[in-house]
Formats: structure tokens, sequence, C-alpha cells
């Protein structure tokens, strides 16, 4: 991310029955995956738009996402990463 001002954080593997079976997957692209991008966005200063999808159905993508969003808070705080979901 070297010389990058701002990262689109679009990635991410979508749907509702193939994540409930996929749950693991899931997990490590979606999670994971953003985890990946904060943390090279803290060690370069790049910042992130991170695209996220409200909703209220409780199923392994809206888990995902919620927790992503939740690092993406949690790396604005504790490390400074400029970030807008």
């Amino acid at each position: 991310m070297v010389g990058i001002d701002t990262v689109f954080h679009l990635a991410g593997m979508l749907g509702t029955h193939e994540l409930v079976v996929n749950s693991m997957k899931a997990v490590s692209v979606n999670i994971i995956g953003t985890l990946n991008i904060l943390e090279s966005a803290k060690e370069v200063g790049t910042k992130v738009l991170f695209m996220s999808k409200p909703n209220c159905w409780l199923n392994t993508y809206t888990i995902t996402k919620v927790a992503s969003e939740s690092f993406c808070e949690m790396y604005g705080k504790e490390f400074g990463v400029k970030y807008v979901i």
C-alpha cells in the first residue's frame, strides 16, 4: 500500500446458504481479509473505505461484516487508522 492514499475494500465472500455451510472460509476471507488490509493501512498510513451492507439478518455474511466493521473502529481508535464505513 505504499504510495496509496485510500484503499476501497470491496472484497469478500457473499451469499446466504453458501456462507452458512462455509462459515470458516467466510471468516477467513471476510474478517481475516479485512484485518490484512487494516494492518497494511496501519503500517503505511493509508485510509480505508470499507463497504458494508447494514441489515438485520442473523447469517454468516452479516456476522462477518459486523465483525469487520468493529475491527475498523478498533484500528481507528487504537492505531489511528483513518477509515469510513
